[in-house]
């Protein structure tokens, strides 16, 4: 537990101190953190009528609101992070969810900005987060990542302290419908950092997608979410997983490791996952799927909502560019050549060859150039200057070529050699199967 207390007393946010009144008696098995923003209490109207509120569950809820700047010419504002002053509607709307929530459940606890409350008739709770009054707003730069790392470090400590049974922590949005077996599917090993839940989009959760512009713009932006994590599986990538906050479950020891979520406006899945990556296994639960409710925000600077918008405003589906099938082929030659790096160096520094330049030869140029634009080179050097052993050398390799990397690498060759294409013709094209 050193990790963890070590998160606790140093990285965790202000509230964590909030619960130490919290009440001894009060215990979960399970914990689940909903961040909300301009949410109705619809998703809690889901979980009555779901098996899991009879699951002994803490569902954690941190309703929030971005701090407000004043504009006075909206069309002037040019920062993706700046917004215009909010409305009485818009701030009205999470004091309406706050007081509905408190109206429908019995209040067993409070301090300054926590409330315990009961949901009747079983054995779990709400543990409301007030971040939405005057004082009390998230800054609009740290956005919804700070909303998660508020309730999940809530929900650390309160696992530290033995009021939550379960070291696994549920990271999920108001959008999304969680299956019955949301608990039950997840395996228990320890050394699990994080696990994925499939998942599917749907328009008011059940009807068919088919039906609606939206929906159906949302089910091409789904179907590019699978052809690029088939594609970084082809490639054998280590980094093969779903990005989406409201799929995942980590291990509270590793994400104190990882320090939390980074307190970002947008993308803060993508940092955490990337970070746990590199500290235990990554589980896809593939025997569980979590609904999520096709629509368009404009919540995040990007992400599901803001990409669905941008595919709705094409006159034609055939206009959705994405990433060209070849750039996983050159992914796959490059990781490939990653695993002979080792040897073929040793080899060659006894030849005297100019080892580098001999192993990089045998890759293609636009792979070549994607690897000298990220400084790659300079890297290697270094590590092979410190090592002398192949399995040390290849993690190392492994863990600095990561996900973020594996992006970048992506969008250089993207960007220089294989423009984007239409998604279908992508799909239709690949050297690999799309789920």
């Amino acid at each position: 537990m050193k990790v963890i207390d070590k998160y606790l007393s140093v990285y965790a946010e202000q509230e964590v101190t909030e619960l130490q009144q919290f009440p001894s008696s009060e215990t979960f098995e399970q914990v689940i953190v909903i961040p909300a923003y301009e949410e109705t209490d619809d998703f809690y109207q889901r979980f009555l009528r779901s098996s899991l509120v009879h699951q002994s569950v803490l569902f954690i809820i941190v309703i929030n609101q971005p701090e407000t700047v004043v504009i006075n010419q909206p069309e002037t504002i040019s920062e993706p992070n700046q917004v215009k002053q909010a409305t009485y509607a818009e701030e009205s709307k999470q004091l309406k969810l706050w007081n509905t929530l408190l109206a429908e459940t019995e209040q067993l606890w409070q301090s300054q900005k926590l409330r315990l409350q009961q949901i009747a008739n079983c054995n779990s709770c709400l543990l409301l987060v007030d971040r939405f009054s005057k004082n009390f707003q998230i800054p609009i730069k740290q956005g919804v990542g700070l909303a998660r790392k508020i309730g999940t470090d809530l929900a650390v400590w309160l696992y530290r302290h033995k009021h939550i049974h379960s070291p696994f922590i549920g990271s999920t949005d108001a959008d999304a419908t969680l299956p019955d077996n949301y608990f039950s599917a997840r395996p228990q090993h320890p050394s699990i950092s994080i696990m994925h839940y499939n998942f599917k989009h749907v328009s008011n959760f059940g009807h068919s997608i088919q039906n609606d512009a939206t929906g159906k713009a949302t089910q091409l932006y789904e179907k590019a979410l699978h052809y690029y994590v088939a594609g970084l599986s082809y490639a054998g990538s280590s980094y093969n997983f779903y990005t989406i906050g409201s799929i995942l479950a980590f291990n509270a020891h590793h994400y104190s490791q990882a320090r939390g979520f980074p307190k970002r406006s947008a993308g803060e899945d993508f940092y955490l996952i990337n970070k746990l990556a590199k500290l235990g296994k990554v589980k896809n639960i593939k025997n569980s799927q979590i609904l999520i409710q096709s629509r368009v925000s404009d919540r995040v600077p990007f992400g599901t909502g803001p990409a669905v918008e941008k595919i709705l405003e094409l006159e034609s589906h055939q206009d959705y560019l994405y990433y060209h099938p070849q750039l996983f082929v050159e992914l796959k030659q490059t990781l490939e050549a990653f695993l002979v790096l080792f040897f073929d160096t040793i080899n060659a520094k006894s030849a005297d060859l100019n080892f580098l330049d001999n192993w990089s030869n045998k890759l293609s140029t636009p792979s070549q150039d994607a690897l000298i634009a990220m400084n790659f080179f300079q890297v290697i050097e270094k590590l092979l200057k410190n090592n002398n052993n192949k399995t040390h050398f290849d993690r190392q390799i492994n863990e600095w070529f990561d996900a973020f990397r594996t992006l970048k690498f992506l969008h250089y060759i993207r960007q220089h050699h294989f423009q984007d294409i239409p998604l279908l013709e992508a799909i239709n094209n690949s050297f690999f199967t799309t789920d």
